[in-house]
């Protein structure tokens, strides 16, 4: 019974994030891109210099978001890399379905 009134009572305040998710990365660029994602989605975000690299970490309440933003960065990252003829997607464009390099 406690745990039937008390979800009733938690569906009318506001939710808050579920978690928090953060991506490592030693290349700049993609730190500076995932950064740019981030602030195109009007997400708040903190950066922490690791051994590794920079940590950007931001909080999440929807998996699909998580999984859009990390696709962005890829996306980014794979097209830079070896991609050369392609220009690189801007941080407000969608994730592609699928991506192959255009020579």
């Amino acid at each position: 019974m406690f745990g039937t009134n008390a979800a009733v009572g938690a569906e009318g305040t506001k939710k808050g994030p579920d978690r928090f998710v953060g991506l490592t990365f030693k290349e700049p660029k993609q730190t500076e891109f995932l950064k740019a994602v981030l602030q195109s989605m009007n997400l708040s975000y903190t950066v922490a210099a690791t051994a590794d690299g920079e940590f950007v970490e931001w909080a999440s309440s929807d998996p699909a978001q998580e999984l859009e933003i990390q696709n962005r960065v890829s996306q980014f990252w794979f097209i830079f890399t070896q991609c050369s003829s392609m220009r690189p997607p801007l941080p407000t464009q969608p994730a592609r379905g699928s991506l192959s390099c255009q020579k």
